[in-house]
């Protein structure tokens, strides 16, 4: 599986970096972020990817995969917040006349720090660390013989395997209030998986995501 270089896959790490000053100072003319009790939050971004499969003989073109992203967490004060985030790296590459199409989720309890004051626009900022359940999904498809069927399709199903370990999460981030109780910021994260199963050994991917949070 081709590799992505170390700075590449920095890339959503410095973007977030270079992103949180300028949304800082536009919070700064505003009021800062209101976090209720509970918060509800959805994300969608793009990042590259490190797969180490077990057997030497099949690699696949992955590289830059979609990666939708949703939590739900519980605030613990006014500086810190436990939630369940799911956070999944998706793409589809190609062996041969095949398609290969992965799916990677890091399900992870995950405590965010909020360490700015907050009755500013440092408010916004914040960190992440969590662990929890790896899963991955490989889908195998061939091409239709006579080039489609009925419904279009030119790809049918042939194999999915699905595995499963552990991972770990570490990020960072920033946020500015919408209203009282929604927020928009960039946060980008390092998602580390072991899975030593029979298709996929590690995996590591690092998402940079617009996300959107309710806070109720």
């Amino acid at each position: 599986m081709r590799r992505a270089s170390v700075p590449q896959s920095l890339l959503p790490l410095v973007a977030a970096c270079l992103v949180a000053p300028f949304l800082s100072s536009v919070g700064e003319g505003g009021p800062p972020v209101e976090r209720h009790h509970w918060v509800a939050g959805v994300a969608y971004g793009v990042g590259p990817a490190n797969v180490d499969l077990n057997s030497t003989e099949m690699e696949t073109d992955w590289r830059r995969g979609a990666s939708p992203q949703f939590r739900l967490g519980r605030m613990i004060g006014r500086h810190f917040m436990i939630g369940l985030e799911d956070r999944q790296w998706m793409d589809e590459g190609g062996i041969r006349d095949y398609k290969i199409r992965g799916n990677i989720q890091n399900v992870s309890l995950v405590m965010t720090t909020y360490p700015g004051r907050t009755t500013d626009w440092t408010s916004g900022f914040l960190v992440q660390l969590g662990a929890g359940i790896a899963h991955a999904r490989i889908s195998a498809l061939k091409p239709i013989e006579g080039g489609q069927d009925e419904w279009g399709a030119t790809y049918e199903l042939v194999d999915k395997r699905d595995e499963s370990g552990w991972g770990f999460v570490v990020g960072g981030g920033y946020e500015f209030r919408v209203s009282s109780h929604f927020a928009v910021g960039v946060v980008a994260t390092f998602n580390y998986l072991e899975f030593h199963d029979q298709i996929i050994d590690q995996a590591r991917f690092i998402p940079g995501g617009l996300n959107l949070n309710w806070y109720f």
